[in-house]
């Protein structure tokens, strides 16, 4: 049952009159009880009081002195209810209720991680996405879908179990996944929306992530089954395209990887199909999994082929102009392309335009998520150029004009160390999709679909690389946070923050009008990171004098803990 409390206040110094509506097509109305009912029928729809007493029609204004209030109520039951539920509903204490409802919710935020900043709203934003994750989890036991209104989606569904992991829920992660197991093909292939190819790869990325979080090896072993099987679905679609020419899909699958109809060697669905295979190996190996080495070996020759198609298609596109001048090589989205789509280089068709873009295929599936996917390492130049090319034609303000948080260029920019690009991305892509009332997200910042929580997920996936990030045996912290919230009295805080290492306690606390800033860190765990690097930013960029706890990098802003041994304190002092 929705309970709906709105209040209008006098704050006048004259009465004024406060009007109210609460529409309730085709059904008609007991105003002696304020009932809404079924046209000819006996059940209740929704219930209506104003200041307490039964509502006596669907529009009322109603006089206020200076100071008065006026409150309607309404409580809508799921669907309708009989005569006597609908009294019981009635009789109910909205403020009782509501008192629940808040217990309810805060105790889901009670029991996971914390991740607290000092911006108000990014705090707020990054605490209501949790919990809105947590309304697509339909049930307690069992299968959960993460999704709602169609069937979920492997590639959105990504960032929404991925973020539960961040945050320490496991067993909601785990029920996630157990959704695409229920749905997995007899060939293993795993499809739930339309006709998408790429759902296989990042449902078993997600999986490789789940046992990077958990080690659980229980839980492995319980899925090995399933994976293997769509582990070998991307091998022997792999094998289909063995007969091509290197350059135009060899070794590669063709597929959508979303709404147009590309069927097409994509660099993204193939990076994802990797990326898949190369975390379920990983996991196999651990768990000491007689399949391990054979699907590893598949990756690696996987990824192999994928480089080799990307460097022909460089070699055949157009070269672009940069704004300082420099010229580099450009790419299509698949193989056998001859670069982006929107320079209409490939002769035939030439009508690209969806989603409200002219950019959508080049910048929301394109070859960038080869960096993302891990075929190209950040700091490879293929990755360069691939940075550049996605910010220089397919963005503006840092941001692509369509589905924004499908593109993964922030990531990317943070790997690379370009932390105030990264920023103008985060800020300028919240601002343009959320609801700042209920904070919801947008699909796109033109319209389209409002509450989009797969936008939502990938905001707060961002935030969490913002914070904490894993870079091999090294964990990274504060990587990406504005100079702004270093300020004077201000204060970041992790509290059982999950990670490949385990749980990461980390208090950072700016007392700059005593020139200094501490860090608390903590991940005393027995798999335990080898270094951690924090950065420290003054919001003024004012040196340093003084570091005591680990090694300064005065260029990156970063402090070395180097080993870690679990705990560490940090100082930095400045003139």
């Amino acid at each position: 049952v929705l309970y709906f409390r709105a209040e209008a206040e006098n704050h006048g110094d004259t009465p004024n009159y406060a009007h109210f509506l609460v529409p309730n097509p085709n059904t008609r109305l007991d105003d002696q009880k304020g009932f809404y009912m079924t046209g000819e029928g006996n059940e209740v729809l929704s219930i209506a009081t104003l200041n307490g007493r039964p509502l006596v029609n669907e529009e009322i204004s109603i006089l206020l002195s200076p100071g008065e209030v006026a409150t309607l109520e309404c409580r809508i039951p799921h669907g309708p209810v009989s005569l006597e539920r609908a009294e019981r509903i009635a009789e109910q204490d909205f403020e009782i209720r509501h008192a629940e409802t808040r217990a309810f919710w805060k105790a889901k935020l009670d029991h996971a991680a914390e991740m607290r900043v000092p911006e108000r709203e990014i705090d707020e934003l990054i605490r209501a996405g949790f919990l809105h994750l947590q309304l697509l989890l339909f049930g307690r036991d069992g299968v959960l879908a993460p999704g709602t209104g169609y069937g979920p989606i492997g590639t959105e569904s990504a960032p929404i179990i991925q973020f539960l992991d961040s945050m320490g829920a496991h067993g909601l992660a785990e029920q996630a996944i157990d959704y695409f197991f229920a749905k997995q093909h007899d060939d293993g292939f795993m499809q739930n929306y339309g006709s998408y190819q790429a759902e296989t790869g990042p449902v078993l990325w997600t999986i490789g992530e789940h046992f990077r979080y958990t080690r659980d090896k229980e839980w492995a072993n319980r899925v090995a089954e399933k994976a293997l099987l769509s582990c070998d679905y991307l091998i022997n679609r792999r094998r289909e395209s063995s007969g091509k020419p290197m350059g135009e899909g060899k070794g590669m699958l063709s597929g959508n990887v979303g709404d147009p109809e590309d069927p097409f060697p994509s660099f993204t669905l193939n990076g994802y199909a990797y990326l898949g295979l190369a975390r379920i190996g990983e996991m196999f190996e651990a768990i000491g999994h007689p399949e391990a080495d054979r699907i590893e070996s598949e990756a690696r020759a996987f990824r192999e082929d994928i480089r080799k198609n990307f460097r022909k298609t460089l070699a055949v596109s157009p070269v672009i102009p940069l704004g300082d001048c420099r010229w580099i090589p450009s790419a299509a989205p698949w193989a056998a392309g001859h670069g982006p789509v929107i320079l209409y280089a490939d002769q035939g068709q030439a009508h690209w335009y969806t989603h409200g873009s002219l950019v959508t295929r080049d910048a929301l599936v394109g070859p960038l998520y080869l960096a993302f996917t891990e075929v190209f390492s950040p700091d490879e130049v293929e990755a360069k150029w691939l940075n550049e090319m996605q910010t220089e034609l397919f963005t503006v303000e840092n941001v692509v004009p369509t589905q924004p948080y499908y593109s993964r260029h922030p990531w990317l920019q943070l790997q690379q160390g370009f932390v105030g690009a990264f920023l103008q991305a985060y800020y300028h892509t919240v601002t343009s999709t959320i609801d700042r009332e209920v904070y919801s997200f947008k699909e796109h910042p033109y319209g389209g679909t409002v509450y989009k929580t797969h936008e939502e997920a990938w905001f707060l996936m961002q935030s969490r690389w913002m914070l904490y990030q894993e870079e091999g045996d090294t964990l990274s912290l504060l990587s990406g946070i504005p100079r702004a919230w270093m300020g004077d009295g201000k204060e970041v805080r992790l509290k059982d923050a999950a990670s490949y290492f385990g749980p990461i306690d980390l208090e950072v606390k700016s007392n700059l009008q005593e020139g200094e800033i501490l860090a608390n860190i903590q991940c005393d765990t027995d798999r335990k990171p080898s270094r951690v690097v924090l950065r420290i930013p003054h919001p003024k960029r004012v040196p340093t004098t003084s570091v005591e706890g680990g090694v300064y990098d005065p260029r990156r802003e970063t402090v070395t803990v180097e080993p870690f041994q679990g705990k560490a304190k940090v100082r930095v002092r400045f003139e």
